[in-house]
């Protein structure tokens, strides 16, 4: 019998400590192997415009990364003690072909293999913080049918669901590697600037909306919805968003590899039409 193959080293940065949620992010790159790897953080993000960039420090050196990765590591920094997290623009060397190649092989594995899976959907939004609450209010609801209903019939709601369509269309959700990323994750946690929330909240949250489509759609018709991006109905978003799809990938797994890979093909084809 042939050597078995060494494992493929894997690089993850290790954010510094700093006292100053301001100043500037400095990490190291470490080498790994994920046969027995340390504890790490996974980013999931949306790499957001090429064109705007900023500097942070990688191995004493200026480095240029989108403005939507240095928001994510700046919300996840500890003021008091260092992270261990894997973020791929930094991970993977961008300007090495051989390299890229290497190492998005592991991609699921490196996810897998992760303590646990940071989302990050972005920097905040005049209206995002209304979100997180109205999605635990419903939640917390979930028992009482009568709750639910004026939860979501409560006038004073309508800008609360609003700030929830925001969520759901944020640029994250277009992304077809965020499908893999989150089925192979132990644990995942959805963050923004103003918060997180637990991967198993939304889940909840996409069963009270679903269990509750009549009366959504009731209150909130067909045709166009003040703050949605994309001029659809928020009843629409809210039940059939690519978010919420993606949230469902994760129960979809339990069912077996073959119904996850008919899934995600389903998803990279409505993600191309």
């Amino acid at each position: 019998m042939g050597t078995p193959p060494k494992p493929s080293p894997v690089k993850a940065p290790l954010n510094m400590k700093s006292s100053s949620h301001t100043s500037v992010i400095r990490c190291e790159l470490i080498e790994t192997s994920l046969e027995d790897p340390p504890q790490y953080t996974a980013l999931s993000y949306a790499w957001g415009d090429a064109d705007d960039t900023v500097n942070i420090e990688v191995n004493g050196i200026r480095t240029r990364v989108t403005s939507s990765l240095q928001g994510a590591l700046r919300a996840l920094r500890r003021s008091d003690d260092t992270l261990l997290i894997w973020a791929d623009a930094i991970c993977i060397d961008q300007s090495n072909k051989a390299e890229q190649s290497s190492q998005v092989r592991p991609m699921a594995t490196i996810y897998s293999k992760a303590e646990s899976v940071v989302v990050w959907i972005g920097p905040r939004s005049p209206d995002s913080s209304s979100a997180i609450p109205l999605a635990l209010e419903l939640c917390n609801a979930s028992d009482s049918e009568g709750k639910v209903e004026s939860c979501i019939e409560k006038e004073s709601n309508r800008d609360y669901f609003a700030a929830l369509v925001n969520l759901f269309e944020r640029d994250y959700w277009s992304r077809l590697w965020v499908v893999q990323e989150i089925l192979s994750a132990k644990s995942v946690t959805v963050c923004c600037r103003e918060g997180s929330i637990p991967w198993g909240v939304l889940q909840e949250l996409m069963a009270v909306l679903e269990r509750h489509e009549d009366i959504l759609k009731h209150c909130f018709p067909s045709g166009f919805a003040r703050g949605s991006r994309h001029r659809q109905s928020f009843a629409h978003i809210l039940l059939s968003g690519r978010a919420s799809q993606c949230w469902r990938a994760r129960d979809i797994r339990r069912r077996g590899r073959r119904n996850t890979a008919r899934y995600i093909a389903n998803l990279s084809f409505e993600a191309h039409l």
